[in-house]
């Protein structure tokens, strides 16, 4: 009974005749879903069309045919009369196929679809749309999540398992509840090559109030194939549509659509064997006119992570550019606990009101590329009916009711303001908010500190936050303790006042610039776990940071400090008295500079996009002898870091540090390079010595230089073992003023210059976790040092260590 009430909703949904036109929709005979971009061909004019991304078709009701072959790549043919056709209200259903690319014989000779596919590639740069023209449009996106079972069926059908449903087809997967829907709008301004702003003017996720996850809708997979990589779920995929992919990908021509003043060849692709690198397999459709894709219908070739399926379908807009129109994604995530279940998200974006002309001026356009309106008022189901491209099914329409009943009763939108907090490293309680960073900490000075921090939230002081924190190290013996003051009001250029106090540990030999406020992680804090030398510090500080100039991101402070340095080191100082304490006062600027580099925004949280630029850290430092200070310097770090994705080669990542210090100060305050190894914890850490102690080398002038690069699973990948290989090495150099003004402290300055090599196997062994797909590599690095501060013995210089990975 099921599937009659079904395709009875089906037929209601789908107008027959329309303003001369007949239309109707082509589905999968089991799943009842719409098959995108199915071909339809008029057998007496061997002319035909293709069916939208949603399986629906449309064509002229004077067209000249009695038979009609319905067919899409997976399915078999369906050949039917026009009088059929109406018999079955238009709606044609296929069955699928065994279909495989592995049975075709590819014959001697040039392959048919290479002259097609390179076409394509020659012509990408004017087909791609971000790229050749500016652009204006507004797209309706919904994404919709399922599960396999319900709550009560779940217990009784033991036989669906996570297995069974990892090996079935992404399409067929088993009878689904709804559990979860979002909807959004959004509109798109974009200037060439990277000018972009995207906002959020509707939005409605079931069960919250607050639209927090909208942002998501337009990020999980490109926004068009002529990259060269397809970026999809966060992972790069090469494009069939790059340079060269004719010698990575198999291509076969499996059908040719005429139309009347133009050919569509439907190509597949797939990788070609014995060639490894990330692969999708699928079907194109490209027309003649440009040479452009009309229609792409890809999965990964590796499905050992999530499975994922995308679609976009390309129209010709305004007779001039080809544009993306339909963006759809599904994606399996599947438990890895047996007793729980797996959950289908399908996403679909239909773009709208496509112009060739934005609405706004290039020169509004800053670096703020995606944003969620500050006035989205919430609307109910007879405006989203207005909104909506497709219609919801009566099962999403019922979600809505049933979920938003719970979350209304369960208040959800807590886990909104929860989410918020940890991106900005905090746990919101009631009207505080408890910071992350102050809990726990460990290090080689205190071992284990324990500790707390608390902050005033928004809804108290507003813009004001005020906190407190403090914590006791167990090895040290010694509280830490401090406050701050400071104002966020909301601007766009991300601007924050702040006041802060602490007596708290500095590691010594670090050049530490400036991070935004909430991040958790800003690097180098394994160097400061393995670390054993600290000063204590009292410090006085203020801070006024901004973004300005569209990529700059700037930090002015002054601050007065004392230092005591907590080991046996003496300064000699102008006097020729030591000192085992120093006062310092310092104003400078700090900066973080990259090129074009993309953010997001919604509910007052600002998140990274991307940047293919270079990211540069420059800080520069004047100390004021004549207000309270010991010393009168100059100080400048500068930190240059670029990644590189090479073509069927893997990702290279730089890092260069500099620093330099104008005149003799206490070692603590200088530069120690990098050094993390340690006989008791051999662990690997990007961008460091691994086998240089802590604290062995000091320099007031310094340079360091860090190299890697990342095979990835290019060279080996088994569906159980994909070991990364990654080479690494690094170099630092150094000089000193006045050696002699340092005693009682054992180290060397890298005036000869220091070099280290390595080689990394990441990922030799991998567990899953939270989801299938989901995945906590361990493998091991062996480093060796060589050169002017190469030991007497071998295996003094090499340094045998673990690694760690998160990937999907």
């Amino acid at each position: 009974m099921r599937p009659i009430l079904l395709i009875l909703f089906l037929f209601a949904q789908i107008p027959v005749f329309s303003q001369g036109f007949i239309e109707g929709q082509v589905i999968d005979s089991k799943t009842k879903e719409g098959i995108a971009f199915a071909t339809i061909l008029f057998q007496e004019s061997k002319t035909g069309i293709a069916s939208d991304i949603d399986g629906f078709y449309k064509f002229s009701s004077g067209f000249n045919a009695n038979q009609l072959r319905f067919s899409s790549i997976g399915y078999e043919s369906k050949v039917i009369s026009f009088e059929q056709l109406k018999r079955q209200n238009y709606v044609v259903s296929l069955k699928e196929s065994s279909y495989s690319i592995d049975e075709v014989e590819v014959l001697p000779g040039e392959n048919p679809s290479h002259r097609i596919v390179k076409n394509a590639i020659e012509n990408r740069k004017k087909n791609n749309p971000e790229l050749s023209s500016p652009f204006y449009y507004e797209s309706y996106n919904k994404m919709v999540f399922t599960t396999p079972m319900d709550t009560n069926s779940k217990s009784k059908l033991d036989s669906v398992t996570v297995k069974s449903v990892q090996q079935e087809n992404i399409d067929s997967f088993p009878d689904s509840k709804v559990s979860f829907i979002m909807e959004s709008v959004f509109k798109r301004n974009h200037y060439p090559p990277t000018k972009s702003y995207e906002i959020v003017t509707e939005s409605r996720i079931s069960g919250l109030k607050t639209p927090f996850f909208s942002l998501l809708a337009t990020q999980l997979q490109s926004f068009s194939l002529y990259q060269d990589y397809i970026i999809i779920y966060g992972i790069n995929y090469l494009s069939p549509i790059s340079k060269g992919s004719t010698s990575k990908y198999l291509f076969l021509l499996e059908d040719t659509i005429f139309h009347q003043t133009d050919t569509s060849y439907i190509i597949s692709f797939r990788p070609r064997k014995g060639k490894n690198f990330k692969a999708l397999q699928g079907v194109m459709s490209i027309n003649t006119n440009g040479f452009a894709v009309e229609n792409f219908v890809s999965k990964q070739h590796d499905t050992t992570g999530f499975p994922v399926k995308v679609q976009q379908r390309y129209e010709l807009i305004e007779n001039t550019q080809w544009f993306p129109t339909q963006l759809h994604i599904d994606i399996l995530f599947a438990s890895t606990a047996e007793d729980d279940f797996s959950v289908m998200g399908k996403g679909k974006t239909y773009l709208r009101d496509i112009s060739l002309q934005p609405k706004i001026e290039e020169k509004e356009i800053g670096n703020l590329a995606l944003k969620m309106d500050d006035e989205i008022i919430p609307k109910g189901e007879p405006e989203w009916k207005e909104l909506r491209e497709i219609p919801l099914t009566k099962k999403e329409l019922l979600t809505y009711q049933y979920i938003d009943s719970i979350g209304e009763e369960e208040n959800l939108d807590r886990m909104v303001f929860f989410t918020k907090g940890l991106v900005n490293g905090y746990i919101p309680v009631g009207k505080f908010n408890l910071l992350l960073d102050k809990f726990l900490k460990f290090n080689q000075y205190e071992n284990v500190r324990l500790g707390a921090g608390v902050e005033t939230g928004e809804s108290l002081f507003g813009p004001i936050r005020i906190a407190a924190f403090g914590g006791y190290g167990f090895k040290d013996k010694a509280w830490k303790y401090g406050s701050h003051i400071r104002w966020i009001p909301k601007s766009n250029r991300q601007f924050e006042t702040k006041f802060s106090y602490s007596n708290d540990l500095i590691a010594v030999g670090r050049a530490n610039f400036f991070k935004t406020s909430g991040m958790l992680i800003s690097g180098g804090e394994f160097q400061n776990f393995i670390n054993d030398q600290y000063d204590t510090q009292e410090k006085w500080e203020g801070s006024i940071s901004f973004r300005a100039f569209r990529d700059f991101h700037f930090t002015f402070f002054g601050n007065q400090q004392r230092r005591d340095i907590n080991s046996t080191y003496e300064f000699i100082g102008a006097n020729g008295e030591p000192m085992s304490s120093f006062s310092a006062t310092e104003v400078g600027v700090n900066f973080r500079f990259s090129f074009n580099e993309k953010f997001g925004e919604m509910l007052g949280v600002t998140i990274p996009l991307e940047t293919k630029s270079p990211v540069i850290n420059f800080k520069y430092t004047k100390g004021l002898a004549e207000l309270d200070g010991d010393f009168e310097y100059d100080k400048v770090d500068l930190s240059f870091s670029k990644k590189f994705t090479l073509r069927n080669a893997g990702i290279t990542s730089l890092q260069a540090d500099f620093g330099y210090i104008s005149t003799a100060i206490p070692l603590t305050a200088l530069y120690s390079l990098k050094g993390i190894f340690d006989e008791d914890v051999r662990v690997a850490s990007k961008n460091s010595f691994e086998t240089m102690a802590p604290n062995e080398f000091f320099a007031d002038r310094q340079m360091s230089l860090f190299f890697r690069h990342n095979f990835g699973s290019l060279l080996v990948n088994k569906p159980k073992f994909k070991p990364e290989l990654l080479l690494v090495s690094s170099f630092g150099l150094g000089s000193l003023q006045n050696r002699a003004s340092h005693t009682n402290f054992d180290f060397s300055v890298p005036e000869k210059g220091f070099l280290e090599s390595g080689i990394q196997f990441n990922s030799l062994y991998r567990m899953k976790y939270v989801y299938e797909g989901m995945y906590l590599g361990v493998g091991v690095g062996a480093y060796y040092r060589y050169g002017a501060y190469a030991k007497e013995e071998f295996i003094d210089n090499a340094a045998l260590k673990l690694t760690a990975t998160f990937s999907l």
